[in-house]
């Protein structure tokens, strides 16, 4: 765009962003662009031509929520474009340090591991569920095999405490964990229960991913 179309699309957007934002919930991001009118036979782009506008990014283009006026046309002279897009605020990756922790944050024992989803123990209160082989030592494992393949905080060899990413991070604490192999016949099991001590989950969503791809999950935790 030309320096004085530029100047038109940001004064369109200071008159009337916080209006429109207050006026639609589910408008997301108010921008600038350029679309493109007409293009000529010549390969070169310089030969197509194109109009500033103004790209309103909502949930889903063609819905208009209940209560609410749809778009108008144009604002200030300014054509409006609608796209689908919405905003997501930066969030941490798994890897670093949450101060509110989430399912699929790395916690880390004797290895390193990654917690699951969250449960409501009828004993232990909340917990963070995880593989019992990333928490347990091998010492700890062979105890684990000789008590039937479950094994409680008070068993445990060493220090029962888990962090998030790492040391000196603490989270809680190991309190049960059980590993059993599987056979032909039975299904084996690795799962350890860390009980949440600080930094509860406030949501049900996931870290960030290093692409900025983020899902999101339909609760916080299940009861037992």
């Amino acid at each position: 765009m030309k320096d004085s179309e530029v100047e038109l699309i940001r004064t369109c957007i200071s008159n009337n962003a916080d209006l429109l934002m207050a006026k639609h919930k589910y408008l997301s991001i108010v921008e600038g662009c350029c679309h493109k009118r007409e293009c000529g036979v010549a390969i070169d782009s310089s030969a197509c031509k194109y109009e500033p506008r103004l790209a309103l990014y909502v949930l889903a283009k063609g819905y208009i929520p209940i209560d609410e006026d749809p778009f108008e046309r144009s604002y200030d002279g300014i054509q409006v474009e609608v796209r689908e897009g919405v905003f997501v605020p930066f969030v941490k990756t798994s890897n670093e340090y949450h101060d509110h922790v989430r399912m699929g944050c790395a916690i880390h024992r004797h290895l390193k591991g990654t917690l699951g989803l969250f449960i409501e123990h009828n004993i232990y209160g909340l917990c963070g569920l995880t593989c019992a082989h990333a928490m347990l030592s091998k010492e700890e494992h062979e105890r684990c095999k000789q008590t039937n393949g479950r094994i409680y905080s008070e068993l445990l060899l060493n220090d029962c405490e888990v962090y998030q990413p790492e040391h000196p991070h603490g989270l809680g604490s190991l309190v049960e964990a059980i590993y059993k192999e599987g056979n032909d016949f039975q299904t084996g099991i690795d799962i350890a229960l860390v009980k949440i001590k600080q930094r509860h989950p406030i949501d049900g969503k996931f870290p960030g991913s290093k692409d900025g791809i983020n899902s999101e999950s339909t609760g916080i935790y299940v009861v037992l």
